[in-house]
């Protein structure tokens, strides 16, 4: 009995050493989690200062930059526009009709409106109707000849 007696104490000891190293094991880990927390608030509260620092350092880069991308739009609008009333300018300059073409074709105008009339009368309806078509067309190519001639006199007297 002496024998299981000491078997049992022994077997106790061993069990309540193993409780012994897994208590010691879970407090040094604990104990190093919190300690790397404590460091951590520490170092972070140390560098705190020039933590604030940079972040105002990058909000005011962020304005700059922001300002700078308007501007530089700005100035995109500027040029894009500038760059379509020179293109306009010289378009309208390069234009080789003037008033008399407009005048022309007002003449051949009435003249194709002359020539339906006397297809009508004949009674060739398809010849009719395709010389007023043309009329129509001669007429509105002299209105927009007009047109552009007007804006590029009022553009010249607003230089």
């Amino acid at each position: 009995m002496q024998n299981t007696t000491y078997h049992l104490i022994i077997i106790g000891l061993a069990v309540a050493f193993g409780v012994a190293l897994l208590i010691a094991w879970r407090s040094t880990r604990d104990s190093h989690a919190t300690g790397y927390d404590l460091g951590y608030e520490d170092g972070k509260r140390g560098q705190l200062d020039q933590v604030n620092a940079l972040h105002e350092d990058l909000a005011l880069l962020r304005t700059r930059q922001r300002l700078a991308d308007e501007e530089h739009q700005q100035d995109r609008d500027r040029l894009i526009q500038d760059c379509d009333e020179r293109i306009a300018f010289y378009a309208r300059r390069a234009s080789p009709f003037t008033e008399e073409d407009a005048v022309e074709l007002m003449k051949i105008s009435g003249q194709l409106q002359v020539t339906a009339t006397t297809a009508e009368r004949v009674g060739a309806t398809t010849h009719r109707s395709q010389a007023l078509r043309a009329a129509e067309s001669a007429s509105q190519m002299a209105d927009r000849i007009r047109v552009v001639l007007a804006v590029d006199e009022a553009q010249e007297d607003a230089a």
